[in-house]
């Protein structure tokens, strides 16, 4: 297997189905052997059901189950133990970037003999909450942490298995984006990205609010204590 994405959905039944057909309708198109891990991230409306029904459809689609919602970190580190690919890569599961960037992404770090590489928004169209937790992250972040990065959170974000292997995440909500930055620049990554459009939520609500801002910044505090 050469390539994992991991998408990590969270009540999501208008987006899920959405979603997945357009990263396995571009995966497909490539000459890339890939699988598709999706995972019910505690969901409680019809999102896990729609997920196992997908998966009698899509081959390459494997589906984990998280019973209780733990955070968005905790459902993509759940997926990621699951996968075989020689690269891994999650992305959000909201549709606000195009599938097609997977393959712009794995390209460049195939191309340049990246460790890892990400997209960089360089236009968005979100809402108030999701700005303001990308100030943490871009601001705060690199001052706590010297890691240079213009977009922390930005997905999808491919990388290599080998070196995901020897690093033990511990976030388990939105400071996870930053948490595999920060790891694999002290470990001097060739690290890349492309930019994209961050197109507006069209379905379903975001996840981002102001508990999940506290939830970050107390997540940032702790890591920095430990570390």
């Amino acid at each position: 297997m050469e390539l994992s994405v991991v998408i990590p959905f969270y009540n999501e039944e208008d987006n899920a189905a959405g979603v997945l057909n357009g990263i396995d309708a571009v995966l497909s198109g490539s000459n890339i052997s890939y699988e598709i891990v999706a995972v019910d991230n505690g969901s409680i409306d019809k999102t896990g059901k729609i997920l196992e029904e997908l998966k009698k459809k899509i081959n390459a689609l494997k589906v984990v189950k998280v019973n209780v919602n733990e955070g968005y970190g905790w459902g993509i580190r759940q997926g990621l133990e699951k996968s075989r690919g020689d690269y891994l890569g999650f992305m959000c599961g909201d549709n606000q970037v195009d599938a097609s960037e997977i393959i712009r992404v794995y390209d460049k770090l195939k191309k340049e003999g990246l460790d890892l590489c990400k997209v960089k928004r360089v236009e968005r169209h979100d809402g108030f909450s999701r700005k303001f937790i990308s100030f943490f992250y871009n601001i705060i972040c690199p001052l706590l942490f010297s890691v240079n990065d213009h977009d922390l959170n930005g997905t999808p974000k491919i990388f290599k298995r080998s070196i995901f292997q020897g690093i033990s995440l511990v976030s388990k909500g939105w400071f996870i984006d930053a948490e595999i930055m920060i790891r694999f620049s002290n470990l001097g990554s060739k690290i890349g990205d492309v930019s994209v459009v961050f197109k507006k939520r069209e379905k379903g609500a975001s996840k981002v609010n102001i508990k999940a801002v506290f939830g970050f910044i107390g997540e940032m505090l702790a890591y920095k204590i430990k570390h």
